[in-house]
């Protein structure tokens, strides 16, 4: 969009190089306007040391939020938690807009389902 820069009354695109027929002036100001969708990444991460473990190695790690994924181009929603002392890994990778999830896996030598607090499996 194309003004007069002193009256500001909006001026055709091919109004080059006359005056405004307004004020006379020949100067111009140009107005873009972007349009832009802003959205919220959230992350939660954590991390614990136990008493089984040597102290300088980390027994659990947890991953929780939004993840950048470079192939696909997309975000999608990860759930990760690795317990060494007992040797559990649990991942979860879904796409946020659909629900779908992509990847949902329990790795873990001891038991076929990690158990939460209500007695069912951890996501």
């Amino acid at each position: 969009m194309v003004r007069c820069a002193k009256s500001r009354i909006e001026l055709p695109e091919d109004y080059s190089g006359d005056p405004c027929p307004k004020c006379g002036s020949s100067e111009r100001s140009m107005v873009k306007v972007v349009n832009e969708k802003l959205g919220i990444i959230e992350r939660l991460w954590g991390r614990g040391r136990g008493y089984r473990i040597r102290k300088k190695r980390l027994s659990t790690d947890m991953f929780v939020g939004h993840n950048f994924h470079k192939k696909t181009g997309k975000w999608n929603m990860i759930f990760r938690l690795f317990d060494r002392i007992n040797d559990w890994y649990v991942e979860k990778i879904s796409d946020p807009d659909t629900g779908e999830i992509i990847k949902d896996g329990n790795y873990s030598s001891l038991w076929p389902c990690v158990s939460s607090m209500n007695g069912g499996c951890l996501p």
